[in-house]
């Protein structure tokens, strides 16, 4: 797992992602200073969401709307890359 200097690892939760380019289930993973989306298909990027990003987080019917002024692909199937993409809603949930 990528984190920041200074970050702390809380806790991962199962998960379905809808919203983004790609959709799909993985394991949503808490840090201090950030949400980590790690898609169980390796076909879809590996997602990270810094919190000073999101201007809007929110619970509402049993998922999580995570919006955010962007957000980084880390991993594209086994190929690290780091791509910075723009706006983009997140919507997780069982």
């Amino acid at each position: 797992m990528i984190l920041e200097p200074g970050e702390v690892y809380f806790e991962d939760f199962s998960c379905s992602r809808v919203g983004v380019k790609e959709g799909g289930s993985g394991k949503l993973k808490l840090c201090s200073k950030s949400v980590i989306f790690e898609p169980h298909d390796y076909s879809i990027p590996l997602y990270k969401i810094l919190l000073v990003n999101c201007p809007v987080i929110k619970e509402e019917n049993g998922c999580l709307y995570v919006e955010c002024k962007q957000h980084a692909q880390l991993m594209k199937g086994k190929k690290l890359i780091y791509y910075v993409d723009v706006a983009g809603i997140l919507i997780i949930g069982e």
